[in-house]
C-alpha cells in the first residue's frame, strides 16, 4: 500500500531512498509503441515525395497568374492603374518560380536519398535528369523552407491583385 507521501506527493523521497525505483503516475495512455529513428534518407525521401508533389501547385497558380496578368494589362490600356500589371506580372512569374524551386528541391533531395527507396516513379525522374544534365542537378543545394514559402507569397500576391482587377474589396 502506497503511504500517503507517495499519493500526495509522488515524486518526493527521501534521500535514503535514493536506491528504490521510483514510478510514474499512469495517465491512462497506452504506451507508445517503439519508433524506427528517422534517418537523414528518410527525411530526404519524405521531403523529395512532399516537393514533387508541392511543385504541381505552380501549374494552376501560372495559368490564373498569367490570366489576372492579361486583365490587369488590358485596364491599364484604358487608365487603369500600371502598377497593377506590373504586380500581377510578378505574380505570375513567383507562380513559375513556385514550380521551378519545388522541382529543383524534389530532385536535390531525391538525389540525397537515392539510396533509401524512392517511389519508382520519382527515381525514373531523377535517373532522366541525371542522363539530360548530370552537373546541374550534383550542384543543386535544396531549400525547402523556400520552396514551401514561393506559392504562399504567389497565391497572396494574386489574391490581392484578383481583388483590385475585379474591384472586390477586402
Amino acid at each position: 500500500m502506497d503511504s500517503l507521501a507517495e499519493r500526495v506527493l509522488p515524486w518526493h523521497h527521501h534521500p535514503n531512498d535514493a536506491n528504490i525505483p521510483r514510478r510514474r503516475p499512469w495517465d491512462g495512455r497506452a504506451p507508445e509503441p517503439p519508433r524506427e529513428p528517422e534517418t537523414e534518407m528518410s527525411r530526404a525521401v519524405t521531403g523529395a515525395v512532399l516537393h514533387a508533389k508541392l511543385r504541381w501547385i505552380g501549374a494552376p497558380l501560372l495559368l490564373t497568374g498569367v490570366g489576372l496578368l492579361g486583365k490587369a494589362v488590358y485596364d491599364a490600356f484604358f487608365l487603369g492603374p500600371l502598377w497593377l500589371a506590373a504586380v500581377a506580372a510578378l505574380g505570375a512569374g513567383l507562380a513559375l518560380a513556385s514550380f521551378g524551386a519545388n522541382h529543383d528541391t524534389a530532385m536535390g533531395l531525391a538525389y540525397q536519398g537515392r539510396e533509401a527507396g524512392l517511389p519508382l516513379d520519382l527515381k525514373d525522374e531523377l535517373d532522366a535528369e541525371l542522363e539530360r544534365d548530370r552537373e546541374g542537378v550534383l550542384a543543386l543545394k535544396p531549400t525547402p523552407a523556400i520552396a514551401k514559402c514561393i506559392p504562399v507569397v504567389a497565391v497572396c500576391i494574386q489574391v490581392f491583385v484578383g481583388t483590385k482587377v475585379f474591384g472586390l474589396g477586402l
